[in-house]
């Protein structure tokens, strides 16, 4: 078996860019989450955006990223503003700068039905980003429960949103460059 790799040349950890931070709309000090995945089923974004809810219960300034694209974009943007996730959540598309955006992230969460060995975990592990990923396929093998990322039931938005919530509120269990006062 090979298993897959990052070019760490590319995904490496690295302060987030005021510049992208302005394209965005994203204001310093925010607490940010993050997906990479495509917009496809197995994919389970409806899993994030409701888990995102819940953590703006809590947290109403929380900020979430959606990276990639898909054919469920539509119906999944529908979802976000019945959820009214509208102010909150940025549906980004396809992007060739996801090192960046993975910085201006303080975790990176993966939903998903089903997986392989997941790349966008990997990535996010390089640029050491806290993961919170679902307990499919071989996810285990790479995010160690406790120690190397957080494993959630597959389904359980509320125990994503349980633990979005201890990392966006405790940068000390974020690298440096990922705490708020870090973010300006």
């Amino acid at each position: 078996m090979i298993p897959n790799g990052v070019d760490v040349g590319k995904f490496h950890p690295r302060w987030p860019t005021p510049a992208l931070r302005r394209e965005l709309d994203l204001p310093p000090g925010v607490p940010t989450a993050a997906i990479v995945a495509a917009l496809r089923p197995e994919k389970n974004h409806e899993l994030f955006l409701h888990a995102a809810a819940i953590v703006r219960r809590q947290l109403p300034q929380a900020q979430f990223l959606v990276v990639g694209d898909g054919p469920r974009r539509a119906e999944l943007e529908v979802l976000a503003r019945l959820l009214s996730l509208d102010e909150s959540v940025r549906f980004l598309g396809a992007r060739r700068d996801v090192p960046d955006l993975l910085a201006l992230a303080d975790v990176f969460v993966l939903t998903s039905h089903m997986e392989a060995n997941p790349v966008s975990i990997l990535e996010a592990m390089a640029v050491e980003k806290p993961v919170i990923a679902t307990r499919v396929g071989s996810v285990p093998e790479t995010v160690i429960d406790g120690k190397t990322g957080f494993l959630t039931t597959p389904g359980s938005a509320e125990e994503i949103a349980s633990r979005l919530i201890e990392l966006l509120q405790s940068p000390t269990r974020r690298p440096p460059w990922a705490a708020p006062a870090a973010r300006k």
